[in-house]
């Protein structure tokens, strides 16, 4: 890892996850604030509170699902890399103790 990248990591530079996490806490707060100050019955403010929070619950299970999927994929990409980096060294191993055992005899 160069050392630009070392500290860019360092720094909290997490790209896109950061901004995504500011944006929707942003919005939600927005939207909260939004609900608080409207000229609305206290009946229909808890209302649109309930169906707020329901829908930023969905969001987040929804993101939330989308990211274990992602890493759950790239795991498994790893073990397959794995077991095909085992294989080739298995079959080098092979190919030395063959060679080995000829010039032995």
């Amino acid at each position: 890892m160069r050392a630009s990248e070392m500290n860019g990591s360092m720094n909290g530079g997490g790209g896109g996850s950061t901004f995504v996490v500011g944006l929707l806490c942003g919005a939600a707060v927005g939207a909260a604030l939004g609900l608080l100050f409207a000229p609305k019955p206290g009946s229909a403010l808890r209302d649109d509170l309930r169906k707020s929070a329901d829908d930023w619950s969905q969001k987040a299970k929804q993101l939330y699902n989308g990211a274990a999927q992602t890493v759950t994929e790239i795991a498994d990409q790893g073990v397959q890399a794995m077991n095909q980096a085992s294989d080739m060294a298995n079959q080098a191993a092979d190919r030395v103790r063959s060679r080995s055992s000829r010039v032995q005899a």
